[in-house]
């Protein structure tokens, strides 16, 4: 009997507050669509996830946050301030980030892939084995970045401001920099081979064991440079500027220095094999191992670590055999020189 009156309290209370109730659930239905209509229209314009991201963090005022390994790809994010900020493994490729500031920011493995980063403030960020590969950087700013062990590959840098920065272990295989200014930057161990440095200005440059294989560096700035065991087979360096650099143990064979100038240049167990040195000035240049220095080998940490059996193999004589060189060809006062000049007289004769 309980039971039956209950149903008809539930019975009659129903009816009572239907109007009420249903009221209720039509603006609750048009609050609910409102709001998937909303969704579904950002969802279609690729709006949703900055409007997310803009609701749960910082953008566009970053200084100093802590996002690392966030995912931000695919954003507009230009002009956003980033200064100082930990980025360390934030996904921000395929973003908009033109003109925005990472001045100081941590970005070590950062993934800027195919990202718009033009005008981009990068001044003394850290930027370690980021990835930059298809991004568009002109304009961008990188003086006293360090970029060790990043990924430029391909990226036309012509338009970038790279002064003061460490390139230490970087991939830079056919980017383009040609008229750069690379005064004192730090490229030991990167891989450049392929790479556009016409007229590029890379003097006092740390170049030591990078592959420059294949590099087009005529008419460029080196003088003072330090290529110590650098790949430079095919290399072509003519009309450039080689003023006292280090070129110990290079490997320059096959190269044209036609009109470079190597007036006091260490080539000292540099492989010249095949090399063409028309015109070119060997004033002063150290060619034999009787005239290296222990002064020679104390401050490039490349050459510092070679063990006695690579020094053995290393250090010698330049190899000259089969260069190509004419009457303009200036020669240092050289017992190598001396030894092989009438054997070269002869070569040119013949040819």
């Amino acid at each position: 009997m309980g039971f039956v009156l209950a149903l008809i309290a539930v019975y009659f209370l129903f009816f009572r507050y239907w109007e009420t109730m249903r009221a209720h659930l039509r603006i609750a239905g048009a609050v609910f669509l409102g709001i998937f209509t909303v969704l579904f229209a950002l969802f279609q314009f690729n709006l949703l996830i900055p409007v997310l991201i803009a609701l749960t963090s910082c953008v566009p005022d970053c200084t100093g946050a802590n996002l690392v390994g966030r995912s931000l790809n695919n954003l507009n994010l230009e002009r956003a301030d980033f200064v100082d900020a930990n980025l360390s493994g934030v996904d921000l490729s395929r973003s908009r980030l033109s003109a925005a500031d990472f001045s100081g920011a941590n970005l070590a493995g950062a993934n800027f892939q195919n990202a718009q980063l033009q005008g981009a403030f990068f001044l003394g960020a850290v930027l370690t084995g980021a990835n930059f590969a298809g991004s568009d950087l002109r304009g961008a700013n990188f003086s006293g970045a360090n970029l060790t062990s990043v990924d430029f590959t391909g990226i036309d840098l012509t338009q970038t401001n790279l002064s003061g920065v460490s390139f230490e272990g970087a991939r830079l295989t056919g980017v383009n920099l040609k008229n750069a200014r690379l005064n004192t930057v730090n490229l030991t161990n990167a891989t450049l081979n392929g790479a556009t440095l016409v007229n590029a200005d890379l003097s006092g440059a740390i170049l030591s064991n990078a592959d420059l294989s294949g590099v087009n560096l005529s008419g460029s700035r080196l003088n003072g440079a330090w290529l110590n065991l650098a790949k430079l087979v095919g290399t072509s360096l003519d009309g450039s500027n080689l003023v006292g650099s280090s070129l110990i143990a290079a490997d320059l064979a096959s190269s044209s220095l036609n009109g470079a100038i190597l007036i006091g240049s260490n080539l000292v167990g540099a492989n010249l094999k095949g090399s063409n040195l028309s015109s070119a000035n060997l004033s002063e240049t150290k060619l034999d191992l009787a005239l290296l220095q222990e002064s020679d080998l104390a401050f490039d940490p490349v050459l510092i670590e070679l063990n006695e059996l690579q020094r053995s193999l290393l250090l010698v004589d330049a190899d000259l055999s089969g260069i190509v060189y004419d009457r303009q060809t200036i020669w240092p006062d050289s017992p190598l020189v001396e030894a092989l000049l009438p054997e070269f007289s002869q070569a040119g004769q013949a040819q």
